[in-house]
């Protein structure tokens, strides 16, 4: 597993949530990268592309996502130890100034 134990639980749920209700309403999500970059001050990886969400009778939604990731070692094997996603540099920027504000489901493991 690449998933830390606390991030595994909070994303499964999330994924069952997501899952089930891109079934239900028919809905298919895809993420087209089209930029990768490292931050050296958190230690931390953005890849940032587009996300288009198809669904049956309507046009395509295109719309700006990136996805925020942390990879720690532990017995030489790859470990996620943080995972977040936000539309924009600006929803980025509103979770990191205001903790208390929840955005989306930003999640660290320690």
């Amino acid at each position: 597993p690449l998933l830390s134990p606390k991030l595994r639980r909070a994303v499964a749920a999330i994924l069952d949530d997501q899952v089930e209700a891109l079934q239900r309403d028919r809905v298919s999500v895809r993420f087209a990268p089209e930029l990768v970059q490292y931050e050296a001050a958190s230690d931390r990886v953005r890849v940032s592309g587009k996300q288009v969400i198809t669904g049956p009778g309507a046009d395509p939604v295109t719309r700006p996502r990136t996805y925020e990731v942390q990879v720690a070692f532990r017995n030489y094997r790859p470990l996620i130890t943080h995972l977040d996603a936000y539309q924009d540099a600006r929803a980025r920027k509103d979770r990191t100034a205001d903790a208390t504000t929840v955005v989306g489901p930003a999640i660290s493991a320690p």
